[in-house]
């Protein structure tokens, strides 16, 4: 049986109403088919990258577009993605990461050398994806 979830809500969303503004983010707007189609891209890079219903998605990002998409494409999947506070410290990175058994992390480009360093402690698969603020452009990276 198929479950109903909030990426659902966003197709029809964008199906009914495909041009209103879902978003806005500083001078920028972004429809709701806009919105859709980028949370489908980050669901295809999660899948592709073995990401799948019920593994967990970390979202360290700023209030962001980025944001909404890369909770809506983890969703899309199945997968279930969680907040991470942009402003922990280190030791609440380590404990989060350690404790969460998070199969990917999306995150925005200025947070790389604190998810470097946190990366460096844990010994896990974890799958990264760089958000770059004012663009949605993924960079993918493969942690073992």
């Amino acid at each position: 049986m198929r479950t109903f979830n909030f990426a659902d809500l966003l197709e029809i969303v964008a199906e009914t109403v495909p041009e209103r503004i879902a978003l806005v983010h500083g001078q920028s707007e972004l429809s709701y088919s806009a919105l859709n189609e980028q949370s489908k891209l980050v669901a295809a890079v999660l899948s592709s990258h073995g990401v799948g219903r019920g593994d967990q998605v970390g979202l360290q990002l700023i209030n962001s577009p980025e944001y909404l998409t890369g909770f809506f494409g983890a969703c899309r999947i199945g997968a279930v993605p969680f907040n991470v506070n942009y402003r922990y410290s280190p030791n609440e990175l380590h404990h989060l990461y350690k404790t969460s058994r998070a199969k990917a992390l999306i995150f925005n480009r200025q947070f790389s050398r604190e998810i470097k360093d946190v990366r460096s402690k844990l010994k896990m698969h974890v799958l990264g994806i760089i958000c770059r603020q004012s663009c949605w452009k993924l960079t993918v990276t493969n942690w073992v």
